[in-house]
């Protein structure tokens, strides 16, 4: 596989296909309308189109619907640009100076070199932030949300950032970015991938987000044809009138029903004779009035109906009387008379028997009949001789006076609860005889004499004899209600006056009379018939007359009506399946088999992906193809995701990802964000290869937090001659995000970190002597963690010569040559490990072992021993001429 084509594919392969997706719209054009070969023209051309625009295309569509002239022309291959060349390459610089970006620094910057840069970063490191920024300001199927500091107190900003890149041949260009701001148009030809995008990918349609040039054509063109639609759709809307403005003039006449029927077919001359009225067709009007008025007076129908409603009025006001007679009729006398009489007697039990059940004045029924009387009598008469100062009771020395029998507490609380039971049985009778007596002179005190409004108006508009009758009647009622009310109180039932109320009786008579002559009355079928059709022809003659009147209104709403047919038809006329599926055939063909191809490539060659490979299942929705990858054809509905390992899909969303952007031999600048998330080792070491030849053809920037996939980077590299430039992220108890311009504390050699180790030296004497006794000990403790892993590379380093090392793949046992091993380096070694571990607390040591907390004068003594011991080694190489 050559260098110079990192897909696999020859240039033979990479077909130029720009020129024939040209050639194919402009035969396309042949086949729609004039105005969506506009609508093409004006997209090839790069032109934005706006709403001005699409109402002016709009116009022209309605046009040519007609078959009228328009401006506008068939494609030709002249409306195209020229061949499409690469655009040059662009390249990311830097970015630094983030703001509002998760806790990072404010104060630092990423740089990014031509080829590969790997940016190390451990967890909590700040790898991810800077990853969010560059998803958003670059090219990324998922965007994150950046969040501010969580810690912070202060309010959240926007994200910013610092962006410089460079065009080749052309100075940097520096963009000062926040979120939400457009970019120029370089930006999106870099591409970013996650594992947020890897998802994307796998577990849903994706759409394919890179093409030949003029291949998004007809996807573009179909959202402007539906703008065009939208907007001649809402002309119709605009156009169309509201059919109530006319509903005055809606009824079942003819030419109400010809107003019913108004469409846009309606004939401007059928409007015409509609709305034609003059002085001869206003006197017929005039005259089928008065001969209606005359008709209805006489017709049998009218006067029939008039004599009903005149019986109803009747029996209304017959209802009313005889509800006022029978409110003070002699029956009403007697019921009254007689409640009052039982009343009477049970206010006169209620009161003796409140007195005492033992007077022998109590009624008989009070006590259950004579028998039980002369009973309880005598036995009062008995308890009464036989004890003194006693109050009402039958007990006599504890004795019950009617039977004799020995009275205990209980039967002398039986004799009181008999007591209590006959009093509140004649206050039950007391009540009930009231009720009784309320009940029946209610209605007498509702009898004021004064006929209300309502029924007085009723019995005038049949007669003022009848209203007289009525108030007479009514007003003897009253008068005669107050006397029974008096009679009532007086308890003097001879001196009330007989009742002498006719009213009932005219009433009735009326009644009578009025049915008889509405049975008198003969069916009439012709003079029905007549006044049926001279109404019709009233009805009909008025509505010719608001017709007359309102006829600019009538013409007015079908030309409405013909207007927003006009663009209804027009829209209901445009769809995009048209463009859709040219869309799809177009994709077929340019894009998609190559895309697959590249894809399938990619997973089988360059990952070497182990297990059948997927297939794609592929649909249309407006003009946009979607495809995404399935177990097989036959297993289409079985998601990707159910069957295929978290590696194996982050293999298939890499392979999907390269093969997306090589698709148009674009060269800017590729981001991975951990590219190997669940990868194996042998997968990963294949991936590092893929990448590193990737960065032979354009910039590639990989943040990783694995030290190995670093080595394996860094090694292909050096294997294919490409330059490296790395970068650390690092955080501490105090910040995030710090950047040190160098590869990772762990994949440096020993005297790179020896470097490292005196500067921490000197910033734990900073620290003491600011008094920060806690940031002090927490880089001592760090010192010592690093010296003690410097110690372990200087083994594999210094002493073996690189035979064997813990990032890398190979052994290589010719190093063994220049390994030097002595008892005083080994003491060095043992003795410095030993002093490390002690310093950080690895272990747990003894209590009270002794051991003090170093001084940076230790720190840079133990330093010093790393550095001699290292000499040592030099000079036995020296020695031996190696």
């Amino acid at each position: 596989m050559s260098d110079s084509s990192p897909t696999g594919l020859d240039d033979a392969d990479q077909p130029n296909v720009t020129g024939g997706i040209y050639a194919e719209l402009v035969a396309w054009g042949a086949e729609l309308p004039l105005w969506q070969n506009e609508i093409i023209r004006r997209l090839a051309r790069g032109e934005e189109i706006s709403d001005e625009n699409i109402s002016a295309i709009s116009t022209e569509a309605l046009k040519e619907a007609e078959q009228q002239s328009v401006a506008f022309q068939r494609l030709k291959a002249s409306d195209f640009p020229s061949l499409a060349q690469i655009e040059e390459p662009v390249a990311l610089r830097a970015v630094g100076s983030l703001r509002n970006v998760n806790a990072l620094l404010t104060d630092q910057t990423l740089s990014f070199g031509p080829q590969l840069t790997v940016i190390y970063g451990a967890n909590a490191s700040g790898k991810s932030g800077y990853a969010r920024v560059l998803k958003r300001v670059f090219r990324a199927r998922v965007k994150d949300e950046i969040l501010h500091d969580l810690r912070s107190q202060d309010p959240p900003g926007v994200p910013s950032a610092r962006i410089v890149v460079q065009t080749e041949g052309k100075p940097e260009e520096v963009i000062d970015w926040s979120d939400g701001v457009d970019l120029p148009p370089s930006f999106a030809r870099f591409s970013v991938l996650d594992g947020h995008c890897c998802r994307a990918y796998i577990e849903g349609n994706s759409e394919l987000m890179i093409a030949p040039e003029g291949l998004d054509i007809p996807e573009r063109a179909a959202r402007v044809i539906d703008r065009v639609k939208l907007h001649l759709s809402e002309k119709a809307t605009e156009a169309r009138p509201k059919k109530e403005d006319l509903a005055e003039l809606e009824n079942d006449t003819p030419s109400g029903l010809f107003v019913r029927s108004l469409s846009a077919a309606t004939a401007a001359a059928e409007i015409d004779a509609r709305c034609a009225f003059d002085a001869a067709d206003q006197k017929t009007l005039d005259d089928l009035g008065t001969r209606i008025d005359e008709q209805r007076r006489t017709a049998p129908d009218i006067m029939r109906a008039g004599l009903k409603k005149e019986r109803s009025n009747i029996r209304a006001l017959l209802e009313y009387a005889r509800r006022v007679a029978e409110s003070v009729s002699d029956a009403v006398i007697s019921d009254l008379r007689c409640s009052a009489e039982e009343h009477d007697r049970a206010l006169d039990v209620a009161q003796t028997v409140r007195a005492s059940i033992l007077d022998p004045q109590v009624p008989t029924h009070a006590i259950g009949g004579d028998p039980w009387r002369r009973l309880i009598s005598s036995a009062a008469a008995f308890v009464s001789e036989s004890t003194t100062g006693q109050g009402p009771t039958l007990a006599v020395n504890d004795q019950c006076a009617l039977c004799w029998q020995p009275l205990d507490n209980d039967a002398r609380e039986r004799l009181t609860r008999f007591h209590d039971y006959l009093v509140s049985e004649a206050e039950k009778s007391l009540q009930a005889a009231q009720q009784r007596l309320d009940h029946l002179t209610a209605p007498l005190r509702e009898q004021t004499g004064d006929v209300p409004d309502a029924t007085s108006t009723l019995a005038a508009n049949i007669s003022a004899d009848v209203e007289h009758g009525l108030r007479k009647a009514v007003a003897s009622a009253g008068t005669r209600a107050k006397l029974i009310l008096d009679a009532l109180r007086r308890k003097a039932w001879a001196d009330l006056p007989v009742s002498t109320c006719t009213v009932v009786e005219s009433l009735e008579a009326l009644d009578k009379d009025a049915a008889t002559r509405e049975l008198a009355i003969a069916d009439d079928k012709a003079a029905s018939a007549e006044l049926a059709k001279l109404t019709r022809d009233h009805a009909e003659l008025q509505t010719r007359r608001l017709l007359a009147e309102r006829g600019d209104d009538v013409r007015g709403f079908v030309r409405s009506l013909i207007e927003s047919q006009r663009y209804d038809a027009v829209a209901q006329a445009v769809n995009t399946r048209v463009v859709s599926a040219k869309a799809e055939q177009l994709e077929r063909k340019y894009r998609t088999a190559e895309y697959e191809a590249r894809f399938l490539q990619e997973l089988r060659d360059n990952l070497r992906f182990a297990r059948p490979l997927p297939v794609f299942h592929k649909r249309v929705s407006k003009a946009k193809t979607l495809i995404s990858p399935v177990i097989s054809a036959r297993f289409k509905n079985i998601k990707t995701a159910e069957v295929f390992s978290e590696g194996e899909q982050t293999a298939m969303s890499l392979a999907a990802f390269l093969a997306e952007v090589g698709i148009t031999g674009d060269t800017a600048g590729l981001i991975f964000d951990d590219p190997i998330s669940s990868l194996d080792h042998n997968v990963r070491a294949r991936v590092a290869d893929r990448l590193v030849r990737e960065a032979k053809q354009r910039q590639v920037i990989v943040l990783t937090h694995d030290l190995a996939f670093f080595a394996d980077l860094r090694a292909e590299a050096k294997i294919q001659g490409v330059d490296v430039s790395a970068s650390t992220l690092i955080a501490d108890e105090w910040s995030t995000g710090f950047v040190e311009s160098e590869m990772p504390f762990g994949a440096r050699s020993v005297s790179q970190r020896t470097k490292v180790l005196r500067q921490l030296v000197l910033d734990v004497a900073a620290a003491g002597k600011a008094g920060e006794r806690a940031k002090a000990r927490s880089l001592t403790r760090s010192f010592y963690d690093r010296l003690r892993s410097t110690w372990e590379r200087f083994v594999e380093e210094k002493m073996f010569a690189g035979t064997v090392q813990r990032l890398e793949r190979n052994v290589s046992p010719g190093n063994l040559l220049n390994a030097v091993v002595t008892d005083e380096i080994i003491t060095n070694v043992q003795q410095s490990y030993k002093r490390c571990s002690e310093m950080i607390e690895a272990h747990d040591h003894t209590p009270g072992d002794g051991t003090q907390p170093a001084g940076t004068s230790d720190m840079t003594a133990d330093l010093d021993l790393l550095e001699r011991t290292g000499s040592l080694v030099k000079a036995e190489l020296t020695r031996r001429g190696r």
